[in-house]
């Protein structure tokens, strides 16, 4: 077991890791961006901002969180007795705020879902299994949400010949993996198959050191066992994935709303494309919710696509506002709330490998 000043260097490790990417990507961005746009003129765009879409901007953002809410309510509610929507909209905004401002990857929000689940009646293990398919169904429909902005940019003409080539390249080789990956599940028997062949020889080429779990296998099991009842279940099904859709598809309008605010000329399906890049960026495990890769990929991909630096700018900082620093208060304050039922309870060292893979 790591000692308490491992673990404490550990997260000294991690925070100077964020700082380091964020000034790397603060002075990329300078570089890219002060041969084209002032100070003075961000500024200015800011002080010209329509006050009032910067209100719908934050009323879309917490929609969204219902949203998402919805989605896991009606994902998880079969196997979990007391699990009521209050509840999942509390668990959701503690999960997200908190996975924003805690090292690994979004474990400790992942944990957090896991919780939730577990305090209100489900198993350990159907918790694990939910928070596993919940996290496929979301990535899915954002994987979904690119690839119609991929195609749309491209054939509208918003993109050369060369970016739409890429674009529609990484458009399938997305929607590949995500059917690659419910496939494995829905087909609990290759995948079981594949991690027998995997476990001695990892570890032999480890020489011991790494361990796939029993707990892995139980885990797939279960999963597999909740993704087909899932897809299987049509009134499940639509309820979910109206919520999920409506996550995405709401957030993606308080982006547009920020932009709005500040210039009308905005293309909709452009700012569609870079969403799902910016997003993709989130999903990184390099900094806390993506904080400073997706500031900078989106301000990079719109500059490219011909929206005006200071236009960029402004827009993608008052968008984090609304989906980074204020849900981080919010999970704060429902942080204080959680009903964690013994205070010492820490996720163990063979839960968390198995929620930071998903």
């Amino acid at each position: 077991m790591d000692s308490p000043q491992k673990g404490s260097a550990s997260r000294h490790f991690k925070l100077l890791l964020d700082l380091l990417v964020v000034a790397l990507v603060a002075f990329a961005l300078y570089t890219v961006l002060s041969q084209r746009s002032s100070l003075a003129r961000t500024l200015r765009v800011i002080r010209g901002a329509d006050l009032r879409l910067i209100g719908v901007a934050f009323g879309l953002e917490a929609v969204s969180y219902l949203g998402y809410s919805y989605f896991f309510y009606r994902l998880c509610r079969p196997g979990t007795p007391r699990f009521t929507f209050p509840r999942a909209l509390h668990t959701q905004v503690t999960a997200y705020g908190i996975g924003n401002v805690t090292p690994g990857g979004g474990a400790g929000g992942l944990y957090f879902y896991y919780k939730g689940l577990t305090n209100n009646g489900c198993t350990p293990e159907r918790s694990v299994a939910y928070v596993v398919v919940a996290n496929l169904v979301s990535g899915a429909v954002l994987a979904a949400f690119f690839c119609l902005g991929a195609v749309m940019t491209t054939v509208t003409g918003l993109l050369s010949s060369g970016y739409a080539a890429a674009a529609l390249a990484g458009a399938a080789l997305l929607s590949g993996v995500f059917a690659a990956c419910f496939w494995l599940l829905v087909r609990t028997d290759v995948l079981l198959s594949s991690l027998r062949w995997l476990r001695p020889r990892l570890l032999k080429v480890s020489r011991g050191r790494i361990r796939l779990s029993e707990k892995v296998d139980e885990t797939v099991v279960e999963s597999g066992a909740q993704l087909r009842s899932f897809l299987g279940g049509r009134g499940r099904l639509s309820g979910a994935m109206a919520g999920s859709v409506g996550y995405w598809a709401f957030d993606m309008l308080c982006l547009a709303a920020c932009f709005l605010a500040f210039s009308r000329g905005v293309n909709l399906w452009v700012l569609l494309f870079g969403y799902g890049i910016g997003m993709a960026m989130m999903v990184v495990p390099v900094t806390h919710g993506g904080l400073g890769l997706v500031e900078g990929s989106l301000v990079l991909v719109y500059v490219a696509m011909g929206i005006r630096p200071e236009v960029a700018i402004a827009g993608v900082l008052a968008y984090r506002l609304f989906s980074f620093w204020l849900p981080i208060a919010a999970g704060l304050i429902g942080l204080s709330m959680f009903p964690l039922r013994r205070r010492a309870e820490e996720p163990s060292g063979e839960l968390a490998p198995e929620l930071g893979k998903t």
